[in-house]
């Protein structure tokens, strides 16, 4: 089914359906002044942290795909929040104010790793004890084809479940009734952290750029036991149960002992790191015991000479063209580096699969 509910303003009527469904989709919300500028900014930092890694633009962006903490990283970012999407989200959430945990960009590129993001829930990664929302701004047009947003309407009201692991197949939910969320750029998508959504790879030219906030009530707790292994705990210097410290995770707009209509968290967590919970990690592991040192991935690789060693190492192993290896090595070292430098990854885990699959099991 292909979604036709779009609301040009937050009314109670847009919010009754954001309760009903667990999604809500909103038209021109954000001057479109501010999107061009908000794609230039996002386009002066890619070629920025490119060159900081030594490589050209476009071989970064056929290799990294998400960007994390804009608002710490430029002061514009932080405006555009506190102005016209956290307003929304508090509004959303039924509460005066919210709580930012982090904002990113995720790009898919049909020249770059252009990826399924298979079916999940996002509180479920999260280390706090309360559900929340995202908010979606589409920079692209994202149509049918193009990489839009799905969801299973009212799946934020089932059940927690545990964590999707991006590299494992992917969960069958053909039983449900799929909905389809084509978007123009500029439009605003409010997701609740508990519904069910996934989205297909971009069309053979297509590029969609969504700028991605997550938003939770002001009194969430911080909930190690969750999601031990999330990036998020780097920032956290509280104890659990303890509110999180705002100069990582700062709130906006009034303040409120309330949790809206958040939900609680609860889940098993990760009953065991694999996948993609440690894959760098694993690649990590293999790479410095081949080479003999006992360094970062990131940092290693980013010796040419270590990197050529391991491409003859993984021709070997793999019996691959070595112009094959040498691309595969270079995108492991990008995606090591990109994170160890600036927190920025490849969400779809793509160059540490397939080296795995070609260098097969240790």
């Amino acid at each position: 089914m292909i979604n036709e509910r779009i609301f040009e303003t937050l009314d109670n009527e847009a919010i009754d359906s954001y309760r009903q469904l667990g999604y809500l989709c909103l038209r021109g919300q954000i001057p479109k002044d501010i999107l061009g500028t908000i794609r230039e900014r996002w386009g002066s930092m890619t070629c920025g942290y490119a060159a900081a890694l030594g490589v050209e633009t476009m071989r970064y962006l056929k290799v990294i795909s998400q960007w994390r903490d804009l608002w710490k990283a430029d002061p514009f970012f932080r405006e555009v929040l506190e102005k016209y999407l956290a307003p929304i989200a508090s509004a959303s959430l039924e509460l005066p104010g919210a709580r930012l945990l982090h904002d990113h960009f995720i790009r898919k590129d049909a020249n770059g790793s252009n990826g399924v993001i298979p079916w999940h829930q996002d509180s479920m990664f999260w280390p706090v004890d309360r559900s929340g929302l995202s908010t979606w701004l589409t920079l692209d047009t994202a149509r049918l084809e193009q990489g839009c947003l799905q969801v299973i309407a009212g799946s934020h009201r089932w059940p927690t479940d545990t964590p999707v692991d991006f590299m494992q197949q992917e969960r069958d939910m053909t039983e449900h009734k799929i909905t389809w969320l084509p978007a123009e750029a500029g439009d605003l998508i409010i997701l609740n952290s508990k519904t069910w959504h996934r989205s297909d790879p971009v069309g053979s030219s297509a590029t969609r750029l969504a700028h991605i906030a997550l938003w939770v009530p002001e009194q969430v707790r911080y909930a190690p036991e969750l999601a031990d292994w999330h990036p998020l705990n780097e920032q956290i210097r509280v104890a659990p149960g303890a509110l999180l410290n705002e100069d990582e995770f700062p709130v906006f707009g009034a303040r409120s002992l309330g949790f809206g209509n958040s939900q609680a968290n609860v889940h098993a967590g990760v009953k065991r790191h694999k996948g993609m919970f440690n894959a760098r990690g694993r690649v990590e592991a293999t790479v410095t015991g081949q080479l003999g040192k006992d360094e970062s991935l990131g940092r290693l690789l980013s010796d040419g000479k270590a990197r050529s060693t391991l491409s003859k190492l993984l021709k070997a192993r793999a019996e691959l063209p070595l112009e094959k290896c040498q691309y595969l090595v270079d995108d492991v070292w990008i995606s090591a580096a990109a994170y160890e430098q600036h927190r920025s990854r490849n969400v779809f885990n793509d160059a540490y699969a397939r080296w795995e699959a070609h260098w097969g099991a240790d």
